[in-house]
């Protein structure tokens, strides 16, 4: 709030016999003229309240009726009167004062402006009428204070030419409040709180714009990972036929391989169960955590919003203001939500793209372990050779069945192991016949505490915006208080004006000043001992004890009269308000 500082005015007190003269009168006018004044220029700005058309007449300006207030608190007025800066009166053409004009030089400006004046008092009537001063001063010297800039005469005319006169109305000369500074500037304030919180906003945003180019790229590398894993499927059952297409195996031998390669695909795919059964243990306890902290966070939530259900009613007019700011919120509130379904998609395609390396993983592997197969391929194409050309004797021949007599035998073993082997499979795969459904359970535990997390962002996401909003509340509140303060400073100055005029009803429990003694007075010295401080508390205090009346205490004190009167008036005044607050306090008790 900027300081301003305040004159003493006088007032003159008149008494029972007094002889009263003009200076006399003079200066009780002086009094509530000076208190207009002063309480004029705290609240308004100098400038133009209405009128004040002006007008080209040839070389002569006219200029309309119209009331205006300069930096001293007075009232300008035009009507019927007026004179120019020599003090010489001015013609009137249709109720418009003719003033003329002085050369103005080519691309050259001059101002007309008004000041308050008077003439001088009829000495029959005693009358002074209001006669303002009309002025226009020359091209390049400024408006003296405190006269009020009406317009700006312009020559547009380019060298020699005939002078080209223009008009142009001063944007500055209307009178305003001289509060609207503070006014504007909290609204700045909570337009800066509006800029902030959308840069902010916006650099949040920012590394969202790279997400559609990282996820296409993941894409892209998916699809590559798909494509060469279904050309290995493709490899391998290429191989696969090639091997039975050279070594034909017996039928029950190609039956149990066939079975053997079943299970082996069937325990291919369960076998990250486990780690996916793991992995989903660790999720949900982690889950368990977050939403812990959570519902610690929703209860703060809560407990903070329950504090807001005693604020004032005057921040109703505060809330309608920032509605405009409601509505850019609630299209940005949005912005959480595609946030975490990008979030959830790149989590998807991550789960899909370590599927596909752990399945590139055992392709690789599988290939490794059919790199030495034609080598092998070769050495049976040998052996088959070296057999054909040795069964053209009959000891080779019987070597020969010999040789299959015991690999028969020794398929027979294997049969058996392999027969037990698949016996223990199927117990495992019924022991994994539950797992799906626990998976199932799992993924739809996950599910629903997905659901509570993403609600409990969005009402995280609520709560910073409750508290911007609160934040630009406390500004506006600021701003208002400070409003507020200045307007009690103002209401009080203009009761203790009313109250010394008698027309303001005192508030109950007051103590009115008098002159009248109400008890013979002490000596200084007594009086010093028993006031030590030389302030207003004093004096009030010293005037509320009974033992003296103003004029001595104002004589004790050494200050003015009028002083103690405003002191025990605000005293009176403040006591009252002290009343009502303790009176209010009950009441809601």
């Amino acid at each position: 709030m900027t300081r301003r500082s305040f004159p003493t005015i006088e007032r003159q007190v008149f008494r029972e016999g007094m002889l009263v003269d003009a200076a006399a009168l003079t200066r009780e006018q002086d009094y509530h003229r000076r208190h207009r004044e002063v309480l004029t220029q705290a609240i308004l700005e100098p400038g133009v309240l209405g009128g004040f058309d002006v007008a080209l007449s040839g070389a002569h300006l006219l200029v309309g009726p119209g009331g205006a207030i300069d930096a001293l608190g007075r009232l300008v007025i035009l009507s019927t009167r007026a004179v120019d800066a020599d003090q010489k009166p001015l013609k009137f053409n249709a109720e418009m004062a003719e003033l003329k004009l002085p050369a103005i030089p080519s691309g050259g400006s001059a101002s007309l402006s008004i000041a308050f004046g008077e003439t001088a008092a009829d000495p029959e009537s005693g009358q002074a009428d209001a006669s303002p001063v009309l002025a226009v001063t020359e091209p390049g010297q400024p408006v003296p204070a405190p006269a009020i800039l009406l317009a700006t005469i312009r020559n547009t005319a380019t060298g020699a030419s005939a002078p080209q006169l223009e008009v142009e109305i001063s944007h500055q000369r209307s009178c305003g409040l001289a509060i609207k500074g503070q006014i504007a500037a909290s609204r700045i304030a909570g337009l800066d709180t509006v800029t902030a919180t959308l840069a902010r906003l916006t650099k949040a945003v920012t590394p969202l714009e790279k997400m559609p180019g990282a996820l296409a790229d993941l894409s892209a590398q998916a699809d590559e990972r798909h494509t060469q894993f279904a050309s290995l499927e493709h490899s391998v059952e290429q191989i696969g036929e090639a091997v039975d297409a050279l070594m034909p195996l017996p039928e029950e031998v190609r039956d149990m391989r066939e079975r053997l390669g079943t299970m082996g695909a069937t325990l291919d795919f369960l076998e990250p169960v486990p780690d996916q059964l793991a992995e989903l243990s660790d999720t949900s306890g982690k889950q368990d955590g977050r939403l812990s902290t959570i519902d610690h966070t929703l209860e703060r939530v809560t407990a903070k919003l329950g504090t807001l259900d005693g604020l004032p009613e005057k921040l109703a007019d505060v809330t309608r203001q920032i509605d405009g700011m409601g509505e850019f919120l609630n299209r940005i509130s949005d912005f959480p939500r595609m946030m975490t379904h990008l979030m959830n998609t790149t989590d998807a395609h991550t789960g899909e793209l370590r599927a596909l390396e752990k399945s590139a993983s055992h392709c690789n592997s599988k290939l490794a372990d059919l790199t030495p197969l034609p080598d092998k391929l070769k050495d049976v194409a040998a052996q088959a050779q070296a057999n054909a050309s040795g069964l053209q004797s009959a000891h080779d021949r019987l070597a020969a069945l010999d040789g299959v007599e015991q690999s028969v035998h020794d398929q027979s073993e294997r049969l058996q192991a392999v027969q037990a082997q698949s016996s223990a499979h199927d117990t495992q795969l019924a022991g994994l016949k539950e797992a799906p459904s626990k998976i199932s359970y799992l993924m739809q535990s996950e599910d629903r505490l997905s659901q509570r997390l993403h609600a409990a962002e969005q009402a995280l996401g609520r709560l910073e915006q409750i508290e911007a909003s609160l934040t630009a509340i406390n500004g506006r509140l600021d701003a208002i208080e400070k409003t507020a303060t200045r307007i009690d400073d103002i209401e009080t100055h203009v009761n203790s004006i009313e109250k010394a005029l008698g027309k303001v009803a005192q508030p109950p429990g007051t103590v009115e000043p008098t002159d009248e003694p109400r008890h013979l007075p002490h000596t200084l010295k007594e009086f010093r001992a028993a006031y030590p401080h030389n302030d207003e508390k004093a004096m009030v205090a010293a005037y509320r004890d009974g033992n003296y009346n103003i004029g001595q205490i104002s004589a004790f004190f050494g200050h003015d009269y009028m002083d103690l009167v405003r002191g025990i008036r605000r005293d009176n005044y403040w006591q009252w308000q002290a009343e009502l607050a303790a009176k209010k306090a009950a009441e809601n008790d």
